[in-house]
């Protein structure tokens, strides 16, 4: 599916299991290079809601060891 996103122009949206976040985190970067830029939002329209934005590299860095709760949902150009 990914190497299929190559080809699509515009935005990006993948509704993720934060069980597997990480792991797509890491395929995007080694796909698309680390300098991606993708915003992961947790958790949207929802009390708790959170978005990570940035360079895919500064993402994983940022989400760290942290275990991922809820919906998330990853948006990228």
């Amino acid at each position: 599916l990914l190497e299929k996103y190559k080809e699509v122009k515009g935005a990006k949206v993948i509704y993720e299991s934060p069980f597997r976040l990480k792991k797509l985190l890491l395929e995007l970067k080694e796909m698309f290079g680390a300098d991606l830029r993708l915003a992961v939002c947790r958790e949207m329209t929802k009390k708790f809601e959170e978005v990570t934005e940035g360079e895919v590299s500064e993402v994983l860095q940022r989400l760290g060891e942290r275990k991922i709760k809820g919906e998330v949902v990853v948006v990228f150009t």
